[in-house]
């Protein structure tokens, strides 16, 4: 019965069993209180059977909810708990990755865990950072308080202004436990609606009259509606929309889908093409988009230089060999039917030319 009175007491006051102080306000939770705690568990547990055994008039209003809280606190903790423990937070970090500039991300959802046996008291839930914003689907109360052992949801969405990494934000979550504040960081990127994988086109030099090989550009649309696409269109000057192009045009791609946007080459002139774009309009806000298109257009050969000058040379010597380049610039192998040289000038047949020769004249194929 002593022993009984004894665990009422410390409901209330501090008290000293083996030499042990026990203090509710400033728990001590040294190896040496295992057998007290032992002892006190097993009061505890005669409490809960019979509470009136207690002082009735001092220990009247001792629910056994407190008296459940003293034993697990006695025989679990020894009387401490670890503020780390009390409430958690998962995760701890949220990344929404690449996001359209103005237009609000998928809600991202962060837990709060009351650990606790006693209700949480939360003062406030906040988010610093402007394009990051608390969403209305949050279960916590704001402020409010959490059951212990409960759990509640806190819903974030990123809405970027600008593209690139948006600056990081933070959640910040204040309470009456002892591991508060708790604070989330918070990242994001903005980036345009749709977006062209090149800027440029260059096709380089390119006979006259013979299209190019393909060159080929993705358009993406970065969005979560389906992207409209209205024309796809290439610039005069030999260039055109070639029809392994799998974009629609016109047409629709869908929300984060592809499509390739396939052009060619084919010069009507000789020299750089006209400066030109391909341009691709769309529903989408940075539209029109564009990717600029080089080209050149060049003779199916050329013989360089236009001009031989031997200068003075001795009646009746041979001057030294001049040499003239030949181009095969097709992609096709180039038939030499003849040359011919006339006036006092004539072929060296030597190692100097490479070009085919047949009968001391220049004729056969000229690889590509």
């Amino acid at each position: 019965m002593a022993g009984l009175h004894l665990l009422c007491r410390t409901l209330f006051s501090d008290i000293e069993i083996n030499g042990l102080t026990v203090d509710r306000a400033k728990p001590d939770p040294k190896p040496a209180a295992a057998k007290t705690r032992r002892t006190l568990s097993i009061l505890a547990m005669r409490v809960m059977e019979d509470r009136a055994m207690c002082n009735a008039k001092r220990y009247a209003k001792i629910s056994a909810h407190k008296i459940l809280v003293l034993f697990a606190a006695v025989f679990f903790s020894g009387f401490s708990v670890s503020a780390a423990s009390q409430t958690t937070v998962t995760p701890t970090s949220v990344n929404f990755g690449n996001v359209v500039v103005n237009v609000s991300s998928a809600i991202k959802t962060v837990t709060l865990k009351n650990t606790q046996a006693i209700t949480l008291n939360i003062s406030s839930i906040a988010v610093s950072g402007a394009p990051y914003v608390l969403d209305p689907s949050t279960t916590c109360a704001n402020p409010g308080t959490l059951a212990a052992g409960a759990s509640c949801t806190i819903g974030v969405t990123f809405t970027p202004t600008s593209l690139g990494a948006a600056p990081s934000g933070t959640l910040t979550i204040t309470h009456d436990a002892g591991n508060s504040p708790q604070t989330v960081a918070l990242n994001g990127t903005g980036i345009a609606p749709t977006t062209l994988s090149v800027s440029t086109l260059a096709f380089g030099s390119q006979v006259l009259g013979v299209t190019s090989p393909i060159k080929t550009a993705i358009l993406k649309n970065n969005q979560t509606t389906a992207l409209t696409i209205n024309s796809i269109t290439a610039p005069a000057g030999g260039y055109a929309i070639d029809p392994s192009t799998t974009c629609a045009n016109p047409g629709t791609l869908a929300p984060g889908a592809s499509c390739a946007i396939v052009v060619t080459f084919t010069p009507a002139a000789l020299g750089a093409a006209p400066a030109g774009a391909v341009t691709v309009n769309t529903n989408a806000s940075n539209s029109p988009q564009s990717m600029t298109v080089t080209g050149t257009g060049i003779a199916a050969t050329t013989l360089s230089p236009a001009h031989l000058t031997f200068g003075s040379v001795a009646v009746n010597s041979v001057s030294p060999a001049k040499t003239l380049t030949l181009k095969n610039n097709q992609s096709n192998v180039l038939s030499i039917t003849q040359l011919v040289i006339a006036g006092p000038f004539a072929l060296d047949t030597g190692a100097s030319t490479t070009c085919p020769i047949a009968g001391g004249t220049v004729s056969g194929a000229l690889a590509a």
